[in-house]
């Protein structure tokens, strides 16, 4: 949708050339080709998401830790083309999402080696408060097997 509408847009001019390959956009070229790469890692987690029950889990994790650069491309794509990040509003919002993420990625790999800490969901496993509340009272209960 947001690629469709760039094309359709009448006063950046871009063609599916600009929005599909990096670099060739006359209209902020390195703001444009971080979008387009971000498009790319987007496609390649979600493809893998679909596809997750034919993929070895290392195949799987090893995509997915695209996730990380693409959220950081994403936001460079935001922050140097996108209208609304000149405005206070657009800098605390971008501020505060890469702080929440960075946050919660902290939090991720603080409490993933110790013992009985609650696994993170994944946000398309029915990610909530209740389903971490569950987790979180059944996780103490569970051995770990040994690899």
């Amino acid at each position: 949708m947001h690629v469709a509408g760039a094309v359709a847009d009448n006063w950046i001019h871009l063609g599916w050339a600009e929005v599909l390959v990096p670099g060739t956009s006359s209209w902020r070229p390195l703001a444009v080709a971080r979008g387009v790469v971000t498009m790319y890692l987007l496609a390649a987690v979600q493809i893998t998401s679909l596809l997750r029950k034919r993929l070895s889990k290392r195949a799987w994790k090893r995509v997915h830790f695209a996730s990380y650069p693409l959220f950081l491309t994403a936001t460079a794509h935001g922050v140097t083309a996108g209208t609304e990040m000149g405005t206070t509003i657009g800098i605390a919002v971008a501020a505060l999402v890469t702080a929440a993420l960075a946050g919660l990625t902290a939090m991720r790999y603080r409490g993933a080696g110790s013992p009985g800490s609650p696994r993170p969901c994944s946000p398309g496993a029915g990610a909530g408060p209740g389903r971490l509340a569950l987790l979180s009272a059944t996780s103490g209960s569970r051995r770990r097997r040994s690899r």
